[in-house]
């Protein structure tokens, strides 16, 4: 359903005044009273304070009207131990959720794991340029510079006339440490120098290092299962969370399957017991979209709406929404017989 639409269905079923249609609501408000009309009436087909009194997915109704806000959001965060048996999933992006788009929980779908696959790490390990006298310098392949030069250096501080055999450090040049300026002769060599001012460094060494995989706290290592297994999630209370950890048929388990969450201070916890958490994602309902009247003010922002924002939801569903909306607005202007009549048509056709 259009903007257009939504304004005439508004203030035709408003009082007339002087025999002409009701004209002194403005854009901004009729913006604002749908918006929260939407909301609520979300909340009560979620909830199930409606007519029928069905919740979430209780009927084909509810499921249909409902779907369009379904949604699905990765979790992200990390391993925390709790003590010696168990631990959780701790999730550091719901509250950028939760601020965004949530409205309400629907569950969450996880996989687990026995042992972290293994990894790999490239190590870059650097050579360094070696000056001496002679026409050819050599070479120092390694990560200590300094130590490399306590052992074999001469004359590294250049104290006399004489070249000796050293890797240069910049903080012996007092050009470098008045200026900042490397010095010429150094120029031609891209890599620069390292942290510490040792250089020049001419290349660096790439080499492949593998990690292996880490074991979960308190697993058997003989009984390890390498493949991920699918989890059931529970919503529990945050006020049971420890003693559903005492109970050995309702703590987290990997022979079953199953374990629970629970939400405190914009977080989830996902808890575990000899298995990590992995791949977990949060099925929500979101809110549902805000209209926006183009050339109007947007009462959540205080900005003139550019373009015509409609609403998503299906005409039939509008309708219904479109009656709270009257209910709204006749309240605010004390008009208590639309304001009855748009709150008893809105549910009894819902």
């Amino acid at each position: 359903m259009n903007n257009n639409t939504l304004q005439i269905k508004i203030k035709q079923r408003l009082n007339k005044l002087d025999s002409n249609d009701y004209d002194n609501v403005k854009d901004w408000q009729i913006v604002e009273a749908f918006n929260k009309a939407q909301i609520e009436w979300c909340r009560r087909q979620l909830r199930g304070t409606n007519a029928r009194q069905e919740g979430d997915e209780q009927s084909k109704r509810r499921i249909d009207d409902l779907e369009i806000l379904l949604v699905e959001a990765p979790l992200t965060g990390g391993d925390v131990t709790y003590n010696d048996t168990f631990g959780y999933f701790l999730t550091n992006n719901f509250e950028a959720i939760y601020d965004n788009s949530y409205l309400e929980f629907k569950r969450i779908r996880c996989n687990a794991l026995q042992q972290t696959p293994p990894g790999t790490e490239i190590i870059r390990i650097p050579t360094y340029l070696v000056h001496k006298t002679g026409p050819d310098d050599p070479e120092y392949t390694g990560t200590d510079p300094a130590g490399w030069n306590a052992e074999n250096a001469s004359n590294p501080n250049m104290s006399t006339s004489e070249v000796g055999l050293f890797i240069d450090n910049l903080n012996n040049w007092s050009i470098y440490t008045e200026t900042g300026t490397i010095p010429t002769p150094y120029m031609q060599y891209e890599l620069g120098f390292d942290a510490d001012g040792y250089g020049p460094i001419i290349r660096y060494n790439e080499s492949e290092r593998t990690i292996p995989g880490t074991f979960a706290p308190g697993m058997d290592k003989e009984k390890c299962c390498e493949g991920k297994r699918t989890m059931t999630v529970y919503l529990s209370e945050v006020g049971n969370a420890d003693i559903i950890l005492r109970d050995s048929l309702k703590n987290p388990n990997w022979e079953w399957a199953e374990t629970y969450c629970t939400f405190r201070n914009h977080e989830i916890r996902i808890w575990r017991k000899d298995f990590f958490i992995v791949d977990p994602y949060l099925i929500y309902y979101r809110k549902p979209r805000r209209i926006q009247i183009a050339n109007s003010v947007d009462p959540y922002t205080g900005v003139l709406s550019a373009a015509d924002v409609i609403c998503e939801f299906k005409d039939d569903i509008v309708e219904n929404i479109l009656d709270d909306t009257i209910g709204i607005i006749a309240g605010d202007i004390s008009d208590a017989n639309n304001m009855m009549r748009g709150q008893q048509q809105s549910e009894k056709n819902n």
